[in-house]
């Protein structure tokens, strides 16, 4: 009986089930201080350090990552461990070219979407 539960429990998302309710809210700016961004923008100079800030929930356990795209190609990945409910993580990027970029917060095979951000660098 018990075993039967447990595989019910699986087909139904149960017990060792991986979070599929995991999201992120991603914001782009010029800082970080206090584990918040500052300098909140949609446009950046040619030159500028973007820094790229994600308020991960309901990953606990997973691995996540930050991938910038400039004018639809990816330029650069980078991974983090999500050790609470609630993580906040950043990236950044110095010496931006001119250019549209978008960067995704994905699980780390990259099926799931998390949130993204767009901006121009000018």
């Amino acid at each position: 009986m018990r075993s039967a539960w447990m595989a019910v429990m699986l087909l139904l998302g149960g017990a060792g089930a991986a979070h599929t309710d995991a999201a992120a809210e991603v914001k782009a700016g010029t800082g970080i201080e206090d584990r918040e961004p500052t300098g909140v923008a949609s446009a950046f100079k040619k030159g500028d350090t973007v820094f790229v800030w994600s308020n991960i929930t309901d990953a606990d356990g997973q691995t996540v990552e930050h991938v910038w795209k400039l004018d639809g190609k990816e330029v650069f990945k980078v991974s983090f461990e999500v050790k609470s409910k609630r993580w906040r993580v950043n990236s950044r990027r110095r010496n931006l070219a001119a250019g549209a970029y978008v960067v995704e917060a994905t699980t780390d095979d990259g099926k799931k979407k998390l949130g993204e951000v767009a901006f121009k660098v000018e």
